[in-house]
């Protein structure tokens, strides 16, 4: 029999062998020391694909993979559905999914509509600018439904929104709704009213990120609108195992009874490094597996990370960080509106972050102060936590 895999092989050899030409550090002459994957090394693994191009690669390289079946998050899945549920029931209230960055939150809520039975509305928006006029707030609601039309009151707004066909709007990335800027707070103010009015005619269901989440409770008491609260975090050990196998096995790597030992301290290795993050587990995975002289996979170690650029940034440094996580990424416009500095000083702090592997670049072509940066996503947790540590960010 044909083995199935053959290509699949071939193709994974084809990209790890671009990888470690392209990206692969300096080999140490130390046999003892154990490699290390620097703030940098991860960054330059993990470029979005609108700043691949700025690398000289084509889209969708290195990370290149197979589509893989949904791990975990059945309760999640329940909850949601249970609102859903409600929502047709006539009991419609606010929902909101709450995960830390690169937990897979937008995976979660693309499995939730792919799971829902054909006639079901679905409407599925991200947002990327947050509003600071109600009138700002109101445009955003009208285009969740096409709505072409000039925003007027609140009033009239709820009425229209309300006259749209029923449907299920999932909004994605409601930390994107908030900024620290004069006029944000009313026009989020604006938003939870024409959603609380709205909310039995349809069922509003949003993700946002946890330390976002935690800001607008606390500053914003957002809490008192969303009435269903679904929480998500990194995996487990058994997930991030469950994540590994399957690339292990399609990639006929560690398969024999043999390696079975090597193979389970492998899964947990990378779940210590990575602490489940999804994301760089697959990173950490893929970083070890080598190629030999004849071109054929082997599995090596699994590198270390060091974090030492991270360590040496000054306060001023992990405050930016912080706002930039936080936010879900900034404009040079933006930093410079928070933290009342000049677009200069701004520009080059940000830069210099993104120079250090912290921070990814999107440069406008037209307006420096239009670059926008976000931290890498691989990147989320490692700098969640030290910016946790520092007392930047709080649960």
């Amino acid at each position: 029999m044909d083995n199935p895999f053959t290509l699949v092989s071939k193709i994974y050899q084809a990209i790890l062998c671009r990888w470690h030409l392209w990206f692969s550090p300096a080999k140490d002459d130390d046999p003892k020391k154990k490699p290390k994957l620097s703030i940098k090394d991860i960054a330059k693994l993990t470029c979005p694909p609108y700043s691949l191009m700025q690398c000289g690669l084509t889209l969708g390289f290195p990370l290149a993979e197979f589509e893989k079946s949904f791990i975990g998050r059945e309760e999640q899945l329940e909850q949601l559905q249970q609102s859903l549920d409600n929502w047709q029931d006539g009991q419609g209230e606010l929902t909101c999914i709450v995960a830390p960055f690169g937990s897979g939150l937008s995976t979660l809520l693309s499995v939730f509509v792919a799971s829902q039975k054909p006639g079901v509305s679905i409407g599925f928006m991200s947002f990327y600018q947050a509003p600071l006029t109600p009138k700002e707030a109101i445009a955003q609601l009208y285009a969740c439904f096409n709505i072409n039309q000039a925003p007027d009151s609140i009033t009239q707004a709820i009425k229209l929104i309300k006259q749209q066909p029923a449907q299920v709007m999932i909004l994605d990335n409601l930390h994107k709704l908030m900024i620290r800027l004069m006029g944000n707070y009313q026009a989020l103010v604006t938003l939870a009213t024409i959603l609380m009015e709205t909310r039995t005619q349809h069922c509003w269901i949003f993700g946002c990120e946890s330390f976002a989440w935690q800001r607008l409770t606390s500053q914003y008491q957002i809490n008192n609108y969303i009435k269903f609260v679904i929480k998500i975090d990194y995996f487990t050990l058994d997930e991030t195992t469950e994540l590994i196998h399957q690339y292990l096995n399609e990639l006929e790597l560690l398969t024999t009874e043999e390696e079975a030992e090597l193979r389970e301290q492998a899964c947990k290795q990378i779940y210590m490094t990575s602490s489940g993050q999804p994301k760089l587990a697959k990173l950490l995975l893929f970083d070890a597996i080598k190629l030999d002289d004849s071109q054929n996979m082997y599995f090596s170690e699994i590198s270390e990370l060091d974090t030492g650029s991270l360590k040496q940034c000054k306060d001023e440094d992990l405050f930016s960080l912080a706002e930039v996580y936080v936010h879900g990424g900034l404009s040079v416009r933006q930093h410079s509106d928070i933290f009342t500095a000049s677009i200069e000083q701004s520009s080059l702090k940000l830069e210099y972050l993104s120079r250090q592997g912290m921070l990814f670049a999107q440069y406008s072509h037209y307006d420096f102060a239009a670059h926008k940066y976000g931290v890498p996503p691989c990147l989320t947790k490692i700098v969640a936590s030290h910016l946790v540590n520092n007392n930047k960010l709080f649960k």
